[in-house]
């Protein structure tokens, strides 16, 4: 698995408060342990997917395949508010 963030992405990841910052952290490191987790509620909606980053935050991202090798890579694109 190979994810990437936007700059759009970051940038809003910045805008949020310290701790809301820290748990998405600690949220993307479980994803990357395990990605799917009942407490990150990962699911598809429309052409993202959502992941539970507290209880008034999700984080989406956006899947698409990577030709060479046949993988698949995770492009995050936006962090949102409930």
């Amino acid at each position: 698995m190979i994810s990437s963030t936007t700059k759009s992405f970051r940038d809003g990841l910045r805008a949020l408060p310290p701790e809301i910052q820290r748990l998405a952290r600690k949220k993307f490191r479980l994803w990357l342990r395990d990605p799917a987790p009942p407490s990150l509620r990962f699911k598809k909606v429309g052409l993202f997917w959502s992941a539970r980053v507290g209880a008034n935050h999700r984080a989406l991202a956006k899947w698409r395949a990577i030709k060479s090798n046949g993988s698949e890579a995770a492009r995050t694109t936006n962090t949102s508010k409930r």
